[in-house]
């Protein structure tokens, strides 16, 4: 598919796929925290790369063997 036919999903379609709530899109839309197209002051598309990256973004990473981290401090070292 050539960039010209690229399918962008509307908020409520987003909405839908994730199955999240419309103003849960808006909202992280709003503060920027997902990627997304702006065409105009009301026109917000989301292309299947910011689908993806929004998913990436909603990773948890599983800590096996390990206790719960009690800062974020200690959360961040547990990772490297």
């Amino acid at each position: 598919m050539s960039e010209e036919e690229e399918e962008y999903l509307t908020v409520a379609e987003l909405a839908e796929k994730l199955k999240c709530s419309i103003s849960t899109v808006q909202n992280n839309v709003r503060k920027k925290k997902w990627p997304h197209k702006k065409f105009g002051p009301r026109i917000i598309r989301f292309t299947p790369e910011h689908v993806e990256q929004i998913g990436d973004m909603a990773e948890v990473p599983v800590l096996e063997g390990k206790e719960k981290p009690r800062s974020i401090k200690e959360m961040v070292s547990q990772l490297n």
